[in-house]
């Protein structure tokens, strides 16, 4: 299937409406673009979404933008995160079964995560998501706030191919 084509309306800062998902209906803002994906954040502390990748069919962009382009944020996300395939995945269990029956041992099962792990994997991701929003937080004014905490949604007769995006 070919790759279909990147939106050019969608820049980082863009002001964005995801469509379908969990948060479907939150606005949020656009911090990169990858092939397919977007990476996005709410800011989590105004409408609850962390950043996280979403597929750019699934986001209708706005007129709206917030200047975030001197905000570096390869820096603080180390590089962006990738979701991965479901035949990676299973290419990566059986390459782990094989060199566990090679070596004699036995086969690997999922890994037990225990209540400190999980605690700590939270923490970092709660501090990660700090780094992240901090610097949007400053430079949003009141009504963009108050415009990111709404949520979007249709009603009987409304509109959208007539109204201004």
């Amino acid at each position: 299937m070919p790759r279909q084509p990147v939106k050019y309306q969608i820049k980082p800062g863009t002001l964005a409406i995801i469509l379908a998902g969990r948060y479907r209906g939150r606005r949020v803002v656009v911090l990169q673009q990858q092939r397919d994906t977007l990476l996005v954040t709410g800011p989590q502390k105004l409408n609850g979404v962390p950043f996280r990748l979403v597929n750019y069919r699934y986001v209708i962009p706005t007129s709206k933008s917030v200047p975030i382009a001197d905000i570096d944020y390869g820096k603080l996300l180390g590089r962006a995160p990738k979701r991965p395939n479901k035949a990676t995945i299973a290419k990566r269990a059986r390459l782990a079964k094989l060199l566990a029956e090679k070596e004699g041992k036995s086969v690997p099962e999922k890994p037990v995560y225990t209540d400190a792990d999980k605690k700590a994997t939270a923490a970092k991701k709660a501090e990660k998501q700090k780094q992240v929003d901090g610097p949007i937080l400053q430079k949003l004014s009141g009504v963009e706030k108050k415009y990111l905490s709404s949520v979007f949604s249709l009603q009987a007769k409304s509109q959208p191919h007539l109204w201004s995006w």
